[in-house]
């Protein structure tokens, strides 16, 4: 079990909040994070921002718990997006852990997961291309998914 302190800079509201089960607070908290990571990037703390990324991908996205892989989910995304072109130097964090729950049993994180690599691979562009083949294996195994929102979220691409 972690201490509040491990999980620094992130706050013990904002993990609360981007845990829970309702997807409007963690879509509060991923813009928290948003917020956050354009900070550090503005300071260049990229320190920072690999520590947040290496919290998010280890104990949010490969957690054990639904809730926190969701909200982990949409925490990577949201730091890709703030970090811009620069992401690509935190790609390790932010592609294979996400790869990682498109073979989730439960239906919403492997929506979430398409959603999420969908936003990482908009911002990271031709980086996403040296994970091609892991992602066009999974993809073209949720295309064929039998729940209907990660069909769709498999077709957003």
């Amino acid at each position: 079990n972690m201490s509040d302190r491990d999980y620094l800079p992130l706050s013990t509201t904002l993990v609360k909040t981007l845990t829970d089960k309702l997807y409007e607070k963690r879509k509060t908290a991923a813009l928290e994070i948003e917020k956050m990571v354009r900070e550090f990037m503005t300071a260049q703390n990229y320190e920072q921002i690999e520590r947040i990324c290496r919290i998010l991908s280890e104990y949010f996205v490969l957690s054990q718990n639904g809730n926190f892989r969701r909200g982990g989910l949409i925490g990577i995304a949201a730091l890709a997006i703030a970090c811009g072109k620069e992401a690509q130097r935190f790609k390790t964090y932010l592609v294979p852990p996400v790869l990682q729950c498109f073979l989730d049993n439960d239906p919403k994180v492997r929506y979430y997961a398409c959603e999420s690599l969908y936003n990482i691979a908009k911002v990271l562009r031709t980086v996403t291309l040296s994970y091609f083949n892991e992602i066009f294996d999974s993809l073209s195994k949720l295309v064929c998914d039998l729940e209907p929102t990660v069909k769709s979220g498999a077709e957003l691409w």
